[in-house]
Protein backbone atom coordinates (compact mmCIF):
# COMPACT_ATOMS: atom_id res chain seq x y z
CA UNK A 1 0.00 0.00 0.00
CA UNK A 2 1.44 3.44 -0.98
CA UNK A 3 1.84 6.64 0.48
CA UNK A 4 0.66 9.33 -2.11
CA UNK A 5 2.41 11.89 0.25
CA UNK A 6 5.34 13.50 -0.18
CA UNK A 7 8.13 11.51 2.11
CA UNK A 8 9.10 13.46 5.23
CA UNK A 9 12.68 13.15 3.77
CA UNK A 10 13.47 12.30 -0.02
CA UNK A 11 16.54 10.73 0.81
CA UNK A 12 14.61 8.80 3.49
CA UNK A 13 11.84 6.08 2.70
CA UNK A 14 9.88 4.49 5.27
CA UNK A 15 8.99 0.72 5.10
CA UNK A 16 6.17 -0.21 8.11
CA UNK A 17 5.57 -4.10 8.01
CA UNK A 18 2.35 -5.06 9.79
CA UNK A 19 2.32 -8.64 10.63
CA UNK A 20 6.31 -10.02 12.26
CA UNK A 21 6.24 -13.92 11.54
CA UNK A 22 7.93 -15.37 9.27
CA UNK A 23 7.34 -13.77 5.32
CA UNK A 24 7.33 -9.60 7.09
CA UNK A 25 10.47 -10.94 8.52
CA UNK A 26 12.05 -12.04 5.40
CA UNK A 27 10.83 -9.23 3.61
CA UNK A 28 12.56 -6.76 5.91
CA UNK A 29 15.90 -8.46 5.83
CA UNK A 30 15.31 -8.11 1.86
CA UNK A 31 14.79 -5.04 2.11
CA UNK A 32 17.87 -4.24 3.98
CA UNK A 33 20.22 -6.07 2.07
CA UNK A 34 19.18 -5.04 -0.69
CA UNK A 35 19.13 -1.04 0.03
CA UNK A 36 17.33 1.33 -1.50
CA UNK A 37 17.59 -0.25 -4.60
CA UNK A 38 14.57 -3.24 -3.69
CA UNK A 39 12.47 -0.29 -2.19
CA UNK A 40 12.60 1.49 -5.27
CA UNK A 41 12.44 -1.23 -7.31
CA UNK A 42 9.67 -3.23 -5.78
CA UNK A 43 7.47 -0.37 -3.57
CA UNK A 44 8.52 2.75 -4.16
CA UNK A 45 5.37 4.82 -5.62
CA UNK A 46 5.19 7.24 -9.24
CA UNK A 47 7.69 9.08 -10.32
CA UNK A 48 10.93 6.41 -8.28
CA UNK A 49 13.56 4.80 -10.53
CA UNK A 50 14.56 1.44 -9.94
CA UNK A 51 18.19 0.36 -9.25
CA UNK A 52 17.12 -3.13 -7.93
CA UNK A 53 20.04 -5.14 -6.57
CA UNK A 54 22.62 -2.16 -6.22
CA UNK A 55 21.66 -1.62 -2.67
CA UNK A 56 21.61 1.94 -3.59
CA UNK A 57 18.57 3.87 -5.09
CA UNK A 58 18.47 6.93 -6.99
CA UNK A 59 14.91 9.40 -7.76
CA UNK A 60 13.51 10.13 -11.32
CA UNK A 61 16.32 12.41 -12.43
CA UNK A 62 19.13 10.02 -11.43
CA UNK A 63 20.55 12.17 -8.71
CA UNK A 64 20.21 11.67 -4.62
CA UNK A 65 20.35 8.11 -3.03
CA UNK A 66 17.20 6.91 -1.16
CA UNK A 67 17.84 5.16 2.47
CA UNK A 68 14.99 2.79 3.52
CA UNK A 69 13.87 2.57 7.15
CA UNK A 70 12.41 -0.48 8.23
CA UNK A 71 9.52 -1.00 10.73
CA UNK A 72 8.42 -4.64 11.45
CA UNK A 73 5.23 -4.43 13.96
CA UNK A 74 3.79 -7.72 15.57
CA UNK A 75 1.43 -8.87 17.78
CA UNK A 76 3.44 -11.83 19.66
CA UNK A 77 6.22 -10.69 21.98
CA UNK A 78 8.22 -13.19 21.15
CA UNK A 79 11.04 -12.86 18.69
CA UNK A 80 10.28 -14.14 15.32
CA UNK A 81 10.44 -17.88 14.90
CA UNK A 82 9.50 -20.59 12.31
CA UNK A 83 6.41 -21.49 12.61
CA UNK A 84 7.12 -24.67 10.98
CA UNK A 85 8.81 -26.23 13.88
CA UNK A 86 6.25 -25.19 16.39
CA UNK A 87 5.39 -29.00 16.73
CA UNK A 88 8.59 -29.83 17.74
CA UNK A 89 8.91 -27.48 20.18
CA UNK A 90 5.65 -28.86 21.53
CA UNK A 91 7.19 -32.50 21.45
CA UNK A 92 10.30 -31.08 23.65
CA UNK A 93 12.37 -31.73 20.72
CA UNK A 94 13.31 -28.33 20.12
CA UNK A 95 13.71 -25.35 22.69
CA UNK A 96 11.36 -22.14 22.04
CA UNK A 97 15.29 -19.87 21.66
CA UNK A 98 16.17 -22.82 18.92
CA UNK A 99 13.29 -22.17 16.36
CA UNK A 100 13.85 -18.17 16.73
CA UNK A 101 15.03 -16.52 13.27
CA UNK A 102 18.18 -14.35 13.20
CA UNK A 103 17.83 -10.94 15.10
CA UNK A 104 16.84 -8.06 13.10
CA UNK A 105 19.95 -7.00 11.17
CA UNK A 106 20.93 -3.15 11.94
CA UNK A 107 18.22 -0.60 9.80
CA UNK A 108 15.28 -2.65 10.82
CA UNK A 109 12.85 -1.75 14.22
CA UNK A 110 10.82 -4.39 15.31
CA UNK A 111 7.66 -2.94 17.43
CA UNK A 112 6.84 -6.35 19.20
CA UNK A 113 3.44 -7.58 21.77
CA UNK A 114 1.56 -4.73 19.69
CA UNK A 115 -1.37 -4.64 17.47
CA UNK A 116 -2.12 -2.43 14.80
CA UNK A 117 -5.32 -1.44 15.11
CA UNK A 118 -6.47 1.25 12.17
CA UNK A 119 -5.07 1.69 9.01
CA UNK A 120 -4.94 6.12 8.83
CA UNK A 121 -4.31 6.70 5.03
CA UNK A 122 -5.06 10.40 4.91
CA UNK A 123 -1.84 10.79 7.37
CA UNK A 124 -0.02 7.71 6.44
CA UNK A 125 -0.23 6.70 9.60
CA UNK A 126 -0.77 2.71 11.22
CA UNK A 127 -2.25 3.16 14.54
CA UNK A 128 -1.21 0.54 17.37
CA UNK A 129 -2.85 -0.50 20.73
CA UNK A 130 -0.64 1.39 22.53
CA UNK A 131 -1.83 4.46 21.33
CA UNK A 132 1.79 4.74 19.22
CA UNK A 133 1.00 5.72 15.61
CA UNK A 134 3.88 5.00 12.88
CA UNK A 135 4.05 7.00 9.67
CA UNK A 136 4.84 5.13 6.63
CA UNK A 137 5.51 5.76 2.94
CA UNK A 138 5.14 2.28 1.71
CA UNK A 139 3.28 0.16 3.78
CA UNK A 140 3.20 -3.79 3.60
CA UNK A 141 0.49 -6.24 5.12
CA UNK A 142 1.83 -9.47 5.58
CA UNK A 143 -0.46 -10.77 8.88
CA UNK A 144 -0.70 -14.27 7.67
CA UNK A 145 -3.87 -16.17 9.07
CA UNK A 146 -5.74 -16.96 11.96
CA UNK A 147 -6.29 -20.75 13.37
CA UNK A 148 -9.85 -21.77 12.24
CA UNK A 149 -11.67 -22.70 15.02
CA UNK A 150 -14.86 -24.82 14.09
CA UNK A 151 -18.04 -23.68 14.98
CA UNK A 152 -18.51 -26.20 17.67
CA UNK A 153 -21.88 -25.74 20.04
CA UNK A 154 -20.21 -24.75 23.64
CA UNK A 155 -17.13 -23.79 22.22
CA UNK A 156 -17.67 -20.18 23.46
CA UNK A 157 -19.55 -18.71 26.01
CA UNK A 158 -22.72 -16.65 24.84
CA UNK A 159 -20.96 -13.12 23.92
CA UNK A 160 -17.93 -14.75 24.52
CA UNK A 161 -14.42 -14.93 22.74
CA UNK A 162 -12.47 -16.67 24.88
CA UNK A 163 -11.90 -20.69 24.62
CA UNK A 164 -12.52 -22.49 27.82
CA UNK A 165 -9.58 -24.37 29.94
CA UNK A 166 -8.55 -27.10 28.65
CA UNK A 167 -9.29 -26.21 25.03
CA UNK A 168 -6.66 -25.12 22.86
CA UNK A 169 -5.72 -23.35 19.53
CA UNK A 170 -2.60 -24.20 17.76
CA UNK A 171 -0.96 -21.78 16.03
CA UNK A 172 1.42 -18.98 17.47
CA UNK A 173 3.96 -19.95 20.11
CA UNK A 174 2.07 -18.98 23.22
CA UNK A 175 -0.38 -21.60 21.69
CA UNK A 176 2.05 -24.10 21.86
CA UNK A 177 3.93 -23.13 25.73
CA UNK A 178 0.06 -23.33 26.84
CA UNK A 179 -0.90 -26.78 25.83
CA UNK A 180 2.85 -27.93 26.71
CA UNK A 181 2.13 -27.00 30.18
CA UNK A 182 -0.91 -29.13 29.86
CA UNK A 183 0.17 -31.73 29.05
CA UNK A 184 0.89 -34.85 30.97
CA UNK A 185 2.48 -38.74 30.43
CA UNK A 186 -0.91 -40.68 30.18
CA UNK A 187 -3.33 -37.39 29.81
CA UNK A 188 -6.45 -37.86 27.33
CA UNK A 189 -6.00 -34.96 24.09
CA UNK A 190 -8.71 -34.67 21.27
CA UNK A 191 -7.25 -32.93 18.05
CA UNK A 192 -10.30 -31.99 15.58
CA UNK A 193 -8.79 -31.63 12.29
CA UNK A 194 -5.93 -34.07 10.40
CA UNK A 195 -4.81 -31.13 8.22
CA UNK A 196 -0.89 -31.04 8.65
CA UNK A 197 -1.19 -28.89 11.59
CA UNK A 198 -4.07 -31.14 13.40
CA UNK A 199 -1.08 -34.32 12.49
CA UNK A 200 1.71 -32.74 13.54
CA UNK A 201 -0.04 -31.48 16.99
CA UNK A 202 -1.04 -35.23 17.42
CA UNK A 203 1.91 -36.68 17.31
CA UNK A 204 3.69 -34.22 19.20
CA UNK A 205 1.35 -35.23 22.02
CA UNK A 206 1.91 -38.43 21.24
CA UNK A 207 5.84 -38.03 21.45
CA UNK A 208 5.18 -36.44 24.78
CA UNK A 209 3.19 -39.51 26.30
CA UNK A 210 -0.63 -38.23 25.60
CA UNK A 211 -3.23 -40.56 24.44
CA UNK A 212 -4.75 -39.13 21.78
CA UNK A 213 -7.67 -39.32 19.23
CA UNK A 214 -7.38 -37.73 15.83
CA UNK A 215 -10.62 -36.26 14.51
CA UNK A 216 -10.71 -35.83 10.80
CA UNK A 217 -14.03 -34.68 8.73
CA UNK A 218 -12.48 -35.95 5.63
CA UNK A 219 -11.78 -38.92 3.91
CA UNK A 220 -8.43 -38.99 4.78
CA UNK A 221 -5.52 -37.39 6.64
CA UNK A 222 -3.80 -34.47 5.14
CA UNK A 223 -6.29 -35.06 1.88
CA UNK A 224 -4.86 -31.51 0.56
CA UNK A 225 -1.22 -32.49 0.67
CA UNK A 226 -1.83 -36.63 0.27
CA UNK A 227 -3.43 -38.88 -1.91
CA UNK A 228 -5.36 -41.65 -0.21
CA UNK A 229 -2.38 -44.55 -0.09
CA UNK A 230 0.39 -42.00 1.02
CA UNK A 231 -2.23 -40.86 3.88
CA UNK A 232 -2.63 -44.21 5.07
CA UNK A 233 0.85 -44.48 5.63
CA UNK A 234 0.59 -41.85 7.47
CA UNK A 235 -2.43 -43.10 9.37
CA UNK A 236 -0.46 -46.29 10.29
CA UNK A 237 2.77 -44.23 11.28
CA UNK A 238 -0.06 -42.36 13.62
CA UNK A 239 -1.34 -45.59 15.02
CA UNK A 240 2.47 -47.20 15.25
CA UNK A 241 2.74 -43.61 17.23
CA UNK A 242 -0.58 -44.91 19.59
CA UNK A 243 -2.66 -41.96 18.15
CA UNK A 244 -6.42 -43.47 17.71
CA UNK A 245 -7.42 -41.78 13.94
CA UNK A 246 -10.94 -40.98 13.31
CA UNK A 247 -11.88 -40.21 9.72
CA UNK A 248 -15.18 -38.90 8.38
CA UNK A 249 -16.00 -38.28 11.77
CA UNK A 250 -17.55 -34.19 12.19
CA UNK A 251 -17.06 -33.22 16.08
CA UNK A 252 -20.79 -31.02 17.32
CA UNK A 253 -20.14 -29.86 20.29
CA UNK A 254 -18.77 -29.65 23.44
CA UNK A 255 -19.23 -28.98 27.10
CA UNK A 256 -16.74 -27.56 29.61
CA UNK A 257 -17.57 -28.65 33.23
CA UNK A 258 -15.84 -30.18 35.79
CA UNK A 259 -15.90 -33.66 36.39
CA UNK A 260 -17.75 -34.17 33.15
CA UNK A 261 -16.23 -36.52 30.30
CA UNK A 262 -14.71 -35.99 26.74
CA UNK A 263 -16.29 -38.17 24.27
CA UNK A 264 -15.67 -38.46 20.40
CA UNK A 265 -18.68 -41.15 19.04
CA UNK A 266 -18.84 -43.96 21.24
CA UNK A 267 -15.64 -43.11 23.19
CA UNK A 268 -14.93 -41.79 26.63
CA UNK A 269 -12.14 -39.52 27.66
CA UNK A 270 -11.30 -37.40 30.71
CA UNK A 271 -12.18 -33.21 31.10
CA UNK A 272 -15.32 -32.66 29.47
CA UNK A 273 -17.79 -34.29 27.02
CA UNK A 274 -17.42 -34.31 23.17
CA UNK A 275 -19.87 -35.83 20.49
CA UNK A 276 -19.44 -36.39 17.40
CA UNK A 277 -21.41 -38.01 14.10
CA UNK A 278 -20.10 -39.54 10.76
CA UNK A 279 -21.22 -38.04 7.95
Amino acid sequence: MESYREPMSPSRRRVVIVGGGMAGTRLAQQLVARGAGASAGAVAGPGAGSAAGTGTGTDDTGAGRVAVEVTIIGEEPHPAYNRVLLAEVLAGRYAPEVIALPAPAAGIRRLSGVRVVRIDRPTAEVVCDDGHRVPYDALVLATGSNPVLPPLRGLFEPDGHELPDGVHAFRTMDDCLALGAAVRPGARAVVIGGGLLGVSAARALAQRGAQVVLAQQGEHLMERQLDPGASGVLRRHMAALGVEVHTECRVRGLRTRTGTRWTAGARWTAGARWTAGAR
